[in-house]
């Protein structure tokens, strides 16, 4: 499934709002809404068990970026 898609149907479940400037380049903000924000309870808890299970399991599991990108700072973002 592309990208644009998956966005859509966030935007289609209310869980991001989406604004679209009118410019050349185009450009498009996506934002959490309070109900994706409700959500991040969730991420949370399996961001902290990924990082669990990843050092746990650190001597047979191969991490391509350990810098990657996570929900915390998503959301810390857009505060």
């Amino acid at each position: 499934m592309l990208l644009s898609q998956q966005l859509y149907e966030l935007e289609e479940d209310e869980i991001l709002t989406c604004k679209v400037f009118l410019e050349v380049p185009p450009r498009v903000e996506y934002a959490f809404t309070d109900l994706g924000r409700e959500l991040a309870s969730i991420f949370y808890a399996l961001e902290k068990w990924g990082v669990h299970f990843l050092t746990v399991n650190s001597d047979t599991i191969k991490v391509a970026d350990e810098s990657c990108y996570t929900f915390r700072e998503a959301v810390a973002e857009e505060v």
